[in-house]
């Protein structure tokens, strides 16, 4: 592994008092020598460090965009909670964006998921505010190796919100069939009890892959050292050995070509209609 350096960098618009805008951190242009593992948020007010439910409320999403492209889509409950089932417990205040995993069992690939400057236009980090935030106190610190090194590829979260209304199978059929999914994560209702996922079937072209009950998936990824902090997500890392970039489940069949058909089948119970969040991992190459 390189050296590391961490520096605080500048954070721009960030909103007064129960306004909505949207807060921006410029992380420069190409030529740059280095190659960017994590950028550590810091959430305050008054002084005094926000609490995840804080955060979880007063920051609706966060985007990271390289050459103007979203990269990143997610919002604070999903990166808390995707962090607390690699091992990384919350601490008041902090939200980090790992580009690099560190919780990635090969050393080597947790360089190699750094994203590399010098092919990149513009890279930037873009903070969506609720409008509900007391007096926000946004600092930020990137943390980064110096080194010359072309962005190739990366780890790429984003998420889909699916309308449930009825009980049974709901398809998901329009997940990106591209790269190689390091995770998969179905978000039930935060904070109340409409819908419940009972189990979850994955096939790639019809072959099955999993086909686990909810009960079944948490004994499992368990004792793979995976660390399951809510009730109310299903979680599905891929890379059961912890390592995100060679034992991901890959888009491509036997012979190289792209798999047609990606399906996951969440059989649910629905008391009331809601809606389910399915955030993914992709490792791949982003459009730039």
């Amino acid at each position: 592994m390189a050296f590391k350096f961490f520096d605080d960098v500048s954070v721009r618009n960030t909103p007064a008092v129960s306004t909505a805008g949207t807060s921006i951190i410029d992380l420069g242009s190409g030529g740059q020598a280095k190659a960017y593992h994590a950028i550590h948020l810091q959430f305050n007010s008054a002084g005094t460090a926000r609490t995840q439910a804080q955060i979880e409320s007063e920051v609706s999403e966060i985007r990271v965009l390289i050459n103007n492209n979203v990269q990143w889509k997610v919002k604070p409950r999903h990166l808390f909670d995707i962090q607390g089932l690699y091992g990384k417990t919350a601490i008041a205040g902090s939200l980090p964006l790992y580009f690099a995993y560190p919780w990635n069992r090969d050393k080597d690939s947790e360089d190699i998921m750094s994203i590399g400057m010098a092919n990149v236009r513009d890279f930037r980090i873009e903070i969506q505010w609720s409008g509900t935030q007391a007096a926000p106190q946004l600092t930020a610190v990137e943390e980064y190796e110096k080194t010359f090194k072309e962005l190739k590829a990366m780890m790429m979260i984003n998420y889909q919100s699916i309308p449930v209304a009825a009980s049974g199978i709901n398809s998901l059929l329009d997940l990106p069939i591209k790269g190689s999914y390091a995770g998969l994560h179905l978000f039930e209702d935060a904070g109340s009890s409409n819908f419940t996922i009972n189990d979850v079937e994955i096939s790639l072209d019809g072959l099955v892959v999993r086909d686990v009950t909810d009960q079944q998936n948490t004994a499992i990824i368990s004792r793979y050292n995976y660390a399951p902090v809510a009730t109310d997500v299903f979680h599905i890392p891929f890379a059961g050995d912890g390592r995100f970039v060679q034992s991901s489940l890959r888009m491509l069949r036997a012979n190289k070509t792209r798999v047609g058909q990606f399906k996951v089948d969440a059989n649910l119970t629905v008391s009331s209609a809601d809606t389910l969040e399915a955030v993914y991992e992709m490792w791949g190459v982003p459009e730039l």
